[in-house]
């Protein structure tokens, strides 16, 4: 459980310095989870991501089945989305 409790506040950590909340939510967590396992470079659970982002205090609406909703500064997500691309292109060039 502590090593649960661990990774969820790693997710938390990384998501406060990385993502500015906004009032209406947009980002899917599932997408969201991809992108932040990447930068990590951990696997990331979807319920890790969904519990990190409430600790956070997103805005947030769902849940729609596992997956929420979360209020995602867009030009933050726009941001790791890219650093995740140009991180996978270097690996694929190594």
């Amino acid at each position: 459980m502590r090593d649960a409790e661990r990774q969820v506040q790693e997710v938390l950590g990384w998501l406060r310095a990385n993502i500015t909340p906004i009032k209406t939510p947009t980002t899917g967590s599932y997408g969201m989870k991809h992108v932040v396992e990447d930068l990590l470079g951990r696997y990331v659970s979807n319920g890790e991501l969904v519990a990190a982002a409430l600790m956070a205090g997103y805005p947030w609406k769902g849940p729609f089945g596992p997956n929420a909703t979360f209020g995602m500064r867009k030009k933050d997500v726009d941001r790791v989305q890219a650093a995740r691309q140009e991180q996978a292109r270097s690996a694929a060039g190594r």
